[in-house]
């Protein structure tokens, strides 16, 4: 806009105001006019200059930069008239001396050759009056300053026709500069008047109005209002040219929001309606900003709170199997109170905490009230858990049922093996002790009944028959895993010490056994299968217990560099080749693998290798010392591939829990149909990861993917309320976690999961109509994967039905 060099600066402060027009400073002087500055001494002020219309940064810099050499030189005329040296002050500017800072560093040979002689004796006594000390300094600039100022209303006051002029040029400057300058810069946002007068949209002077209170509970749709305001105050209507952006994270996820411009009210045309759903509970972090400009506040952070507890969502906090603890020893659980969504519930800070029973009777045998009333609940607010304290009085098998307002936990029902203290020992000794049999008699019920031997190991449970009444014959053996289930049953009254109990695997017949040792059998095959698989019966207890294991083995087998040479046209056979005589040390060993005829670096080898379980393992086996080591296998592994690793025979009614749709459509159809009488072949799917050519993989397709999903639908519909519909069903389904997503697929096509392909090979393919009416639930046409979408006044009213639809209306079939 305005150039200030430093002969522009000596025209401020040399030439009559009148004839600023010739000096290009008749703009500046202009819109000084519109902020009440009048005076040089104005000019030159800081504080003045902050009422100003704003202006571009650099701009402004330079004003703010010019007013301050002003002062300074303002200053040292006021410096020289006062020791009478006023006519000095163009020489002295001619040596580049424009404040009294300046007059300290110039010598005395300089100032000799520059100023008169008959003034010289003048400048040097007053040259020696400058104070030494940086406060004296700046007390006396500021004095120089005020009287500066004080002159300046009587001396260098602009006159009343000068005045005149400059504002006629500047109005007809500022009308020329409004009509001109969005045809010669069509990149400025806007014009000289936009900037004078303040109409135009500030970033700075909006504001944010927050519909809710903090802290909010998760599970609601969440909406804000974005008030725009111009600079000068006044209400702005915001439109899509406007550029609002509003991003919303939640640690490293990004939220999908939904912005609505304007209202149908005039009144509310400077608002931004935007809504988003919140289900993980944390601190979000809210981005708003207008044109690459952060609006005032931003970003901001919001605290959402988990909802209130969940019966069907909390857990306790124990092994699988049942919990073995003495007579007359108190035995802690821990119960993990989770909302609707799977967040960490907070309790009320009281004790106890409310809502959590426990009804404890003996196996078989009526509520124990005395016994249930006995329980203590202690609730930790650090760890956010429920501590339950148990204490039974007598030895036997108790029937233990957690509730939460009455509603089981997730895993609340178990049994509670009691033991003596002698039937502890005895435990205890099993446990320690380094024989691997441990024998107890018992009695074959099911098929031929007969006495057996149960032999109990760390790695199984073997039912052993007698040859000539004392020779031991194995019938059959139980892998000690948790798909081993050790069932234990009522025992009659007056049937003495022991019980009956049950034995299967899901694979093998099950087996019925009654020993008088029952409770010490059942008891010895929990705490070993404890101490295989570790303590409570989550993902991440399971984690920490296998890593901690495989550390240990980490120290039995050395880690030295074994190469491995391979064709990368042939990765797959020459792999296999290259492994097939590996022993357990050798797959316990770093590989460095290296490409024949390429001198390339080890990639990491393992990233070339998920074809195969022994691979996964060793991935699994570096994973455990952390950090650099940690191998990432992209792989869903099935009950039945678990099946192999853990040593169970493989059976194919895993499927029906690996892949129940595949097994009721393909598995079963093969099972009860005669393929040899058909000409048609079942189509089998199966999952398929993409490679490149170097066998590096690229991507694994999700379950159901979003931005699948929206580039290979089909969407029938037209107008604005439909496209405002559309992108609110794209933003809802962004926000819906993995198993709504699937819920709503399972809805539309009758199948929960995609082809290998995605949808892109759906047949037929997703299809999103439009429906004649309002405000009713979504419908679905499954035959043709077609979802029939109704209009709706709002987003939360879209999310509602949606949600309605697929969790109480996703199965059968319905008159429309």
């Amino acid at each position: 806009m305005w150039q200030f060099e430093d002969s522009e600066i000596y025209s401020i402060g040399m030439i009559h105001p009148s004839h600023s027009r010739h000096s290009g400073l008749s703009m500046l002087s202009g819109v000084s006019q519109f902020s009440g500055i009048s005076t040089l001494s104005g000019c030159g002020s800081p504080d003045t200059l902050d009422r100003l219309p704003e202006l571009p940064a650099a701009e402004e810099k330079r004003l703010r930069r010019a007013a301050q050499v002003l002062q300074q030189r303002l200053v040292l005329r006021q410096w020289l008239a006062t020791h009478r040296l006023q006519h000095c002050y163009t020489k002295l500017l001619s040596l580049d001396v424009s404040s009294l800072e300046d007059v300290y560093w110039l010598e005395d040979s300089t100032a000799h050759h520059v100023l008169d002689p008959k003034d010289f004796g003048a400048w040097s006594a007053a040259r020696q009056s400058l104070p030494t000390g940086k406060e004296a300094l700046q007390t006396l600039k500021a004095d120089l300053w005020n009287v500066v100022v004080k002159n300046s209303k009587h001396q260098d006051a602009w006159t009343w026709g000068g005045m005149l002029v400059v504002s006629v040029s500047v109005c007809g400057l500022v009308t020329l500069a409004a009509m001109t300058q969005p045809s010669l810069a069509p990149e400025a946002k806007h014009s000289l008047l936009q900037y004078v007068t303040g109409k135009y949209l500030h970033p700075p002077s909006c504001k944010v109005e927050w519909g809710w209170t903090e802290p909010q509970a998760v599970g609601e749709t969440m909406c804000f209002t974005v008030h725009c305001f111009q600079r000068n105050g006044h209400p702005y209507p915001i439109c899509d040219t406007d550029e609002l952006t509003v991003t919303i994270s939640h640690g490293t996820r990004k939220v999908t929001a939904v912005i609505e411009l304007g209202s149908g009210d005039p009144a509310q045309a400077n608002t931004a309606r935007v809504k988003f759903t919140v289900r993980t509970a944390g601190v979000y972090i809210i981005s708003i900003m207008i044109g690459l400009v952060s609006i005032s506040g931003s970003p901001y952070r919001k605290w959402f709170t988990a909802g209130r507890v969940e019966a069907r969502r909390s857990r306790v906090g124990r092994a699988l199997h049942a919990l073995v603890c003495a007579a007359g020893h108190a035995r802690a659980l821990h119960v993990h109170p989770r909302d609707q969504y799977d967040n960490p519930a907070p309790l009320p800070d009281s004790e106890p905490p409310k809502g959590f029973t426990i009804k404890l009777n003996p196996l078989g045998g009526e509520v124990d009230e005395e016994l249930s009333s006995s329980a203590t609940f202690t609730y930790d607010a650090v760890n956010q858990r429920v501590s339950v304290a148990l204490c039974f009085p007598r030895a036997g098998v108790y029937r233990a049922k957690l509730m939460y307002d009455g509603v089981m936990l997730l895993n609340g029902e178990f049994d509670c093996i009691v033991l003596t203290a002698s039937d502890t020992a005895t435990v205890q000794r099993n446990m320690s002790s380094k024989r691997h049999n441990i024998c107890y008699e018992a009695r074959l019920v099911s098929g031929k009944p007969r006495r057996v031997l149960c032999c109990i190991s760390p790695k199984q449970l073997t039912i052993k028959d007698y040859i000539l009444k004392f020779i031991p014959k194995r019938i059959t053996s139980f892998r000690l895993c948790p798909s081993t289930k050790l069932i234990l049953k009522p025992t009659p009254e007056g049937s003495g010490p022991g019980g009956e109990f049950t034995l299967e695997d899901g694979v093998q017949p099950q087996l019925e056994l009654v020993s008088p040792e029952r409770d010490l059998i059942a008891a010895t095959f929990t705490q070993l299968l404890l101490a295989n698989c570790g303590g409570e019966d989550t993902f991440k207890n399971k984690q920490d217990f296998f890593y901690s294991e495989i550390r240990k083995a980490h120290w039995r087998h050395p880690h030295d560099k074994l190469a491995i040479r391979v064709l990368r046209a042939e990765l797959l056979r020459t792999s296999l080749k290259a492994t097939r005589h590996f022993t357990v040390q050798d797959w316990c060993k770093n590989f460095d693998v290296t490409f024949q005829g390429e001198q390339g670096v080890d990639w990491g080898g393992l990233k070339h290798f998920e074809f195969a379980g022994k691979l996964v393992g060793k991935c699994l086996y570096e994973s455990a010392l952390g950090g650099s080591y940690r191998q990432l296998v992209r792989a869903r592994l099935t009950r039945s591939f678990l099946a192999q690793i853990i040593g169970l025979r493989v059976h194919y009614k895993y499927f029906e829990q690996d892949d129940p749709e595949l097994y009721l459509s393909k598995i079963k159809y093969v099972l009860e149909t005669d393929l040899d009488g058909g000409d048609s072949v079942p189509e089998l799917y199966f999952a398929d990861d993409v490679y490149d050519s170097s066998g590096r993989l690229l991507e694994t397709h999700d379950l159901v993917s979003v931005s699948d999903w929206r580039a290979h639908a089909l969407v029938s519909g037209a107008g604005r309320d439909w496209e405002r519909v559309l992108g609110w069903l794209w933003a809802a389904l962004a926000n819906f976690s993995t198993e709504e997503r699937a819920r709503l697929l399972q809805f539309t096509t009758g199948c929960s999961q995609l082809p290998p392909g995605g949808f892109q090979e759906l047949n037929p393919r997703f299809q999103i109509t439009a429906a004649p009416n309002f405000g009713a639930l979504p419908t679905a046409h499954t035959c043709f994967n077609q979802l029939c979408l109704p209009d709706y006044d709002s987003y939360e009213q879209l999310v509602h039905a949606l949600l309605w639809a697929i969790n109480e209306g996703g199965e059968g079939f319905g008159m429309i």
